[in-house]
């Protein structure tokens, strides 16, 4: 009886330091806020000083989702994220952690996309991009291709970047 006894406390023992290792693991795997924060922004100063190009995908997730133009609209950027992630930095941001990131350009409405050469050449598209074009349009000009033009119909405009410090 006494071994048995001893023998289950052993087991409970053991249990009790496998779940304490487990939680001390786990809390330390963990970051405050502020540093995977300050990761995403060194994610793009990173891309840009590097010469690759970035493209900033400002949108709330927690918007409408449902109609013709979404469903576009996330059909279109599936494809490009699927076909151009190797050649350009896609960033997702919500427009609330864009303004913490991002001086300017000052961005209206619940869709915006960038598409970032470097801070001082880029293109910004507001709304929702439900022509694939545009998307072709934006990386050529950030990948720095030549024959990018931009013109009116397309709805992108030129804009200058600035992170915050």
């Amino acid at each position: 009886m006494k071994q048995t006894s001893i023998a289950r406390i052993l087991r409970y023992a053991a249990l009790f330091v496998i779940v304490a290792a487990a939680v001390v693991y786990a809390q330390s795997s963990k970051r405050p806020k502020g540093v995977v924060e300050r990761k995403r922004t060194d994610e793009i100063r990173t891309a840009l000083s590097t010469g690759k190009p970035v493209v900033l995908l400002v949108f709330d997730s927690t918007g409408k989702r449902s109609g013709e133009a979404y469903a576009d609209w996330a059909e279109y950027l599936n494809q490009f994220s699927s076909r151009e992630r190797n050649r350009v930095v896609i960033v997702r941001l919500t427009p609330h952690r864009y303004g913490q990131l991002v001086t300017t350009p000052q961005l209206t409405g619940a869709y915006n996309t960038l598409f970032l050469r470097d801070s001082t050449h880029a293109m910004l598209y507001r709304g929702m991009i439900v022509e694939p074009q545009v998307y072709s349009i934006g990386t050529s000009f950030a990948t720095g291709k030549a024959g990018a033009q931009v013109g009116k119909w397309d709805g992108l405009d030129n804009a200058t970047v600035q992170l915050r410090r």
